[in-house]
């Protein structure tokens, strides 16, 4: 398998060649984003855009790149031209949805992570990032049912696991062995949080 800097050169190479190849443009922003030239990326997938101004994936990836950068109201401009793009563009919708949650926009952000849960259910994060901003705003409940969905669709999430613990703990609930349990679950998933908390509390966690 090639290694990032040959890919680099292979890609320069083929734009070399032809100067109007969209993906080769595009591909070579990914290897740049990998090799942490951000700036770099911006600019190849910028001139992907401008080669193919309905690259709704383009404009994706620029924008996560652009959150990497500090630029979050930029990012939230490249996620949203492209949901305008492909309205069932659900990693648009959950990363625009990051971006708010940067910004405290959480009643806008619960509704992009909504949109993105019903486009795609299965869809990683989501639930989670939905849980985080109802729970910034109050809503605890809600942030625990959203833990519990999170789970389900992704049972190694560690911090899922965590976070429905202190929710448990937060809401006042009858179950505060079900916040242990779920520290002890995020623990033996290597959640180094998880871990301290239940060694201050003298529980046992797997692994130990």
């Amino acid at each position: 398998m090639k290694n990032l800097s040959e890919l680099l050169e292979k890609f320069t190479k083929e734009i070399e060649v032809n100067p109007n190849s969209t993906n080769s443009y595009y591909n070579r922003a990914i290897i740049k984003g990998k090799q942490g030239d951000l700036k770099g990326a911006i600019a190849d997938y910028t001139k992907t855009i401008e080669l193919n101004p309905n690259d709704a994936e383009a404009y994706n990836d620029r924008g996560v790149a652009k959150v990497k950068l500090g630029d979050v109201h930029g990012a939230i401009q490249d996620y949203t031209k492209a949901i305008e793009i492909n309205s069932r563009y659900a990693n648009a919708y959950h990363n625009r949805g990051n971006a708010k949650s940067k910004l405290e926009y959480f009643k806008d952000a619960i509704e992009d992570y909504t949109k993105a849960i019903e486009i795609d259910p299965m869809v990683k994060n989501a639930h989670h990032c939905r849980a985080t901003a109802k729970d910034y705003l109050g809503d605890k409940a809600g942030a625990l049912a959203d833990y519990t969905l999170e789970i389900e669709v992704n049972p190694d999430c560690a911090n899922a696991y965590y976070d429905r613990g202190i929710t448990k703990i937060s809401l006042g609930v009858e179950d505060k062995q079900g916040a242990y349990l779920d520290w002890s679950r995020a623990a033996a998933l290597g959640h180094p949080n998880a871990m301290n908390l239940l060694k201050t509390l003298d529980v046992r966690y797997y692994g130990n």
